[in-house]
């Protein structure tokens, strides 16, 4: 035995046909759209159903934003170079290289920063890009407490000798402050 649930032509507020709030229908004729009363009410829950969708698209989107999803999640520092007197940063590292922010140079430097040659002068200290105060970004590696310890001073005579094709390729680097 097969149950069909008929659907009734009345609305359940005041025994109005259905749709006639959203079409202005009079006596169970349609002067919206063209459309029946059923197909008022199909189109209204479509519309409700869209609405919803939409809202949890833009909830979604929202919440990648501030979860900084794309970074897994957690809130990264946002850390400046500068030149400020000792014992006025938050810690210092060493300053590689700086550019012109461009898509080309920031891949050219990730890319240097994952050579394995540039990982053994490293030593386990970790590469980072940097942004100066003047708009410029900097390759930079290590962190430190003290400007001149021992190993921040070991660090950068490592990279300021090293050479490839009889080129020193950081003989400008030099300590840095890095403020938050």
């Amino acid at each position: 035995m097969a149950v069909r649930k008929e659907r009734s032509n009345r609305s359940g507020a005041g025994g109005q046909p259905r749709g006639r709030r959203a079409s202005g229908s009079v006596e169970g004729r349609s002067i919206g759209w063209g459309l029946g009363p059923d197909e008022e009410e199909d189109l209204f829950m479509r519309r409700v159903l869209f609405s919803v969708l939409v809202a949890v698209v833009g909830c979604m989107g929202a919440w990648f934003l501030l979860t900084n999803a794309v970074g897994g999640g957690a809130v990264q520092e946002v850390l400046s170079l500068t030149d400020a007197p000792a014992g006025t940063a938050s810690h210092y590292t060493v300053q590689l290289l700086e550019f012109v922010p461009s898509g080309a140079k920031r891949a050219a430097a990730e890319r240097m920063a994952s050579q394995e040659a540039l990982r053994g002068l490293a030593a386990g200290h970790e590469f980072r890009l940097l942004d100066s105060l003047d708009g410029r970004v900097s390759l930079c590696v290590g962190r430190f407490s003290d400007p001149e310890s021992p190993e921040a001073a070991a660090l950068l005579r490592r990279f300021r000798d090293y050479s490839e094709d009889g080129r020193a390729l950081f003989a400008g680097a030099r300590v840095r402050g890095v403020s938050k």
